[in-house]
């Protein structure tokens, strides 16, 4: 964890609300059942190696989130 927030920028755990995750985690479907909690970012310098920030896509938001690329 760094600040509450898993490396791989996702949650091991499913989540009903952004008050479940940790830090300042968003929960966000990511095209399956449960949703997660992911990373929000601003840029590609939020997330960590191999991850890009991106404008989520999927049923709840439309915050940006580190997401594998």
């Amino acid at each position: 964890y760094d600040d509450g927030v898993v490396e791989d920028a996702m949650s091991a755990t499913s989540c009903v609300d952004d008050l479940d995750c940790p830090g300042d985690g968003i929960c966000e479907y990511g095209g399956g059942d449960p949703p997660l909690c992911f990373q929000p970012c601003a840029g590609d310098y939020d997330c960590p190696g191999g991850f890009a920030c991106v404008a989520e896509a999927y049923e709840v938001g439309g915050y940006p989130v580190c997401v594998p690329y």
